[in-house]
């Protein structure tokens, strides 16, 4: 069975693509068992006209020639289904107008968590269950945690890196014994950086006690493993694959009030700095050690049942063969 995944070409051909360019490794990785997957950022009917699945990248679909020349492309492929799949929070960018002539074209679209999919149906889509990114579980997997407070991603004012840095600023100041805070991500993880986040990340590393910076998924595996938790202050993530990576690695995670942590296992909420240095201060027994075991593994028997390889390519299965 061939499926075709319509996503940018600088997701699948660029060193630096950030989380995106990861997950169209992972789905190629994950599902490339069952199917033969071909990625093009369009549809080139001469080549495709055989395929019997499409998959569509919502932040894709729109580069290159225009919508609905794009369209036009994907209504050619008569005898293959069309299915969107995830594709973050790009539907709020588009007009209606544009949504509703992509719509008449898509049988289904997969949300990656429930509360998109829960904005899908709010636009009038039909929306099937909650497929999640796939994750390497066995690439990040649980390992020797160390006294080690991580957090991650790209380095920007979208991602609210103040807010760390200011996190980071304090807890240099309190007395954590032998806890360290660290970050893997950098300010070029989507390209050419600003001058602006380059400053943010200059500031967060003179308060950071080990600034990994842009690092690979197979460099990051071993840094999650490592650490005791792994903090998120979400703005915009939809489904956030740091996460899914660090409940892989058995770490517990605390996270801010994003409705996205409403449907993940977490070691405790936090509104503001201070009340995440709370929690950090209960889970560790005033920094004295690490958190309860047992948070990390119910983070790791999530991630297993809801991210693994095996568990979204059985989903999807069904979807596509629905």
């Amino acid at each position: 069975m061939k499926l075709l995944y319509i996503t940018p070409a600088y997701y699948h051909q660029n060193h630096k693509r950030g989380g995106m360019g990861t997950k169209t490794d992972a789905i190629r990785n994950a599902w490339g068992k069952f199917f033969e997957i071909e990625i093009s950022h369009r549809v080139y009917f001469d080549q495709h006209q055989d395929v019997n699945f499409v998959m569509i990248e919502l932040l894709g679909l729109r580069k290159g020639k225009g919508l609905h020349d794009r369209i036009t492309e994907l209504k050619a492929l008569k005898n293959a289904k069309k299915v969107v799949f995830g594709s973050d929070s790009e539907i709020f960018r588009w007009s209606g107008k544009d949504l509703d002539a992509l719509a008449e074209v898509v049988d289904v679209w997969i949300p990656n968590t429930q509360w998109q999919a829960n904005y899908f149906r709010d636009f009038g889509l039909p929306v099937t269950g909650v497929i999640s990114e796939p994750t390497d579980t066995t690439l990040f997997r649980p390992g020797d945690q160390s006294k080690i407070i991580l957090a991650g991603g790209a380095i920007n004012y979208g991602k609210d890196i103040p807010f760390h840095i200011e996190l980071y600023s304090k807890l240099k100041e309190m007395d954590t014994g032998d806890y360290r805070t660290a970050f893997v991500g950098s300010a070029d993880m989507w390209g050419t950086p600003n001058p602006y986040d380059l400053k943010l990340q200059n500031d967060l590393k003179k308060v950071t006690d080990i600034f990994h910076g842009y690092k690979k998924p197979n460099e990051v595996a071993p840094i999650l493993a490592n650490a005791a938790i792994v903090l998120f202050n979400t703005k915009y993530d939809t489904c956030c694959r740091f996460s899914q990576e660090a409940m892989a690695s058995g770490v517990p995670q605390i996270a801010n009030q994003h409705i996205l942590w409403d449907e993940r296992p977490n070691a405790g909420r936090f509104q503001t700095v201070d009340e995440c240095i709370d929690i950090l201060t209960n889970l560790t027994e005033a920094w004295q050690s690490l958190p309860d075991p047992e948070l990390g593994k119910a983070a790791r028997i999530y991630a297993e049942k809801h991210f693994s390889y095996e568990s979204t390519l059985d989903l999807i299965f069904e979807v596509l063969m629905d």
